[in-house]
């Protein structure tokens, strides 16, 4: 469940970063916006961390969602 959750994070962190990078660069030019896209992105960078921090996890679900899209979709059954 874990590594559940820190994938969507990822997912939702690049959302962040390039809100964060659009703010930046068609903002009005006010400090309002400026900021905005500053916090965005750094935000954005924090959730990535937390994605490069766990790969194993996310590479472990990775390979789980690989077998069940093979045996689902392919027939094909890895034997354990």
């Amino acid at each position: 469940m874990k590594a559940k959750l820190i994938l969507i994070g990822g997912c939702i962190s690049w959302l962040v970063l390039l809100a964060g990078v659009g703010t930046l660069e068609f903002g009005e030019g006010d400090g309002c916006h400026e900021l905005l896209g500053i916090l965005l992105c750094f935000v954005g960078g924090i959730l990535q961390l937390l994605f490069l921090q766990h790969q194993k996890e996310l590479g472990e679900l990775a390979d789980r969602w690989v077998e069940w899209v093979d045996e689902h979709f392919f027939g094909i059954s890895k034997m354990h």
